[in-house]
């Protein structure tokens, strides 16, 4: 009797795992055979299918194939195995069919019932399978299985059992060279049994759409002008012609049509398209949101510069490769807001923007400059002569409110002769006249004070508390 049995189960949680990263290998395939010799790529063969990549990664989570080409017109050979069981040996099955894609292995068990007079506490499994294949045993003594450390090709030592067991695994490592070899063949035996298991494995590198005599195949085809084989839905020309159609001679061509400013130095399509009859046909990317095009494809609308890990910081658009912004909005990134509400100083009636000294660049305030320094302060309201005033009086903050600094009580009274107003919480900004300073103790704690200047009479007001970290 014959069991099959079709590892859709293995192959769909293959595929969930692995095929993550294959979208875009897909997608680079032009051909059916180096599509399906890629691992999880499928194949259209639909007619004027050209507005999606025909290779592609199927789509798991949808009750249908493919998004874009009707499902009789693809082609994705899934693994088979299947086994006769019907002989009985001391290796068992005797024969076990595989169908395989490359780099998609397929698992089956082998059996060994040891004969009730063998002593040997050792059995040695080998085969004679091709380059093309990779075979490995993983043993299963006593019905439990050995640690995969022990994975081998050629032997492995058996606990002593009557029963023994093989896990087997076979991948198609690479292709055979001709369509002929597609068929290998080969025998698992063990110097401890006459009998051995024989192994029928066809292999998935070509696609019949691909060969003389199968539907999809049309030599002189008048979808390739009568001049190309239409091999799978894609034109293959002669070698006088090209083109997706076979529609271009190539003694038409010219060596720079397709290279942006006619130079030498730069690669065909900017390296995202590809040059059919001296015209740019440019990449169609697996994300459908994502374009690409141009004379020589040098535009886009996925490269543009970001912010904040967004595109056009999400007040704009990507039009080649540049930031279209949105109204209100300018810079490369379209980062900047172009409203100066923001540089207003607040609560502050007929505050003039940034003080009136700087400009409001991209929603800041950008300060003026003058001889003895730069405003600066976020709505640039602090001279730059003001810091310089700040820490000479810091010093007699610190001696006459807080009993610190360099200053002794002589030295105090003689550099600080005014009096400082010290409060329990400073009011900043309660005039357009107040100042405000910061400075630090020998403790490393900050002190805020604020001034007035009228006529080079300082009124001094300091916050009784320090603010220690």
């Amino acid at each position: 009797m014959v069991q099959s049995v079709i590892f859709c189960i293995f192959i769909l949680s293959a595929l969930e795992v692995s095929a993550n990263n294959t979208t875009n290998l897909c997608n680079s395939f032009s051909t059916c055979g180096e599509c399906i010799r890629s691992p999880y790529c499928a194949w259209c063969s639909e007619e004027g299918a050209d507005n999606a990549p025909r290779c592609f990664k199927p789509n798991l989570h949808l009750p249908y194939i493919a998004e874009l080409c009707s499902e009789d017109q693809v082609y994705f050979p899934a693994g088979t195995i299947s086994w006769d069981d019907s002989s009985t040996g001391q290796l068992s099955p005797q024969i076990i069919n595989l169908q395989l894609r490359v780099n998609e292995p397929l698992y089956f068990v082998i059996h060994f019932d040891k004969a009730a007079n063998d002593t040997d506490i050792s059995i040695v499994l080998n085969d004679n399978s091709s380059p093309y294949l990779s075979v490995e045993y993983i043993s299963k003594c006593l019905g439990s299985y050995v640690e995969t450390n022990v994975y081998c090709t050629n032997s492995i030592v058996l606990e002593a059992s009557r029963h023994l067991h093989f896990n087997v695994k076979v991948e198609l490592t690479k292709c055979p060279n001709g369509y002929k070899e597609r068929y290998q063949k080969f025998q698992i035996f063990s110097e401890n049994s006459t009998k051995s298991v024989d192994v029928n494995v066809e292999t998935f590198c070509t696609c019949p759409c691909e060969n003389p005599g199968f539907l999809g195949y049309q030599l002189k085809a008048k979808q390739c002008n009568n001049v190309g084989t239409l091999k799978c839905g894609v034109c293959e020309c002669d070698l006088a012609h090209t083109g997706k159609y076979c529609e271009c001679s190539v003694s038409e061509l010219t060596e720079l049509g397709c290279k942006a400013n006619n130079s030498t130095d730069d690669v065909d399509c900017s390296g995202r398209g590809t040059c059919v009859c001296n015209t740019c046909e440019c990449e169609i990317t697996s994300n459908i949101r994502k374009k690409i095009w141009g004379a020589f494809c040098e535009c886009d609308n996925f490269s543009c510069d970001r912010h904040n890990g967004k595109m056009c910081a999400g007040n704009g658009i990507c039009t080649c490769g540049q930031c279209s912004c949105d109204s209100g909005y300018s810079g490369n990134a379209c980062e900047c807001t172009n409203s100066t509400t923001p540089c207003y100083p607040p609560f502050k009636k007929d505050a003039l923007m940034c003080n009136g000294h700087g400009e409001c660049i991209c929603g800041r305030c950008e300060c003026d400059a003058m001889e003895d320094g730069k405003f600066y302060g976020k709505f640039c309201e602090n001279h730059p002569r003001r810091a310089n005033t700040c820490k000479n009086l810091a010093t007699c903050v610190l001696c006459q409110v807080y009993l610190q600094g360099p200053y002794n009580s002589t030295e105090c009274a003689e550099k600080c002769p005014f009096a400082i107003t010290v409060v329990d919480q400073l009011k900043v900004g309660a005039t357009d006249k107040d100042f405000l300073c910061t400075g630090q103790d020998e403790n490393g704690c900050a002190h805020v004070f604020k001034y007035q200047n009228n006529t080079n009479v300082f009124n001094i007001t300091a916050q009784k508390d320090v603010q220690c970290v």
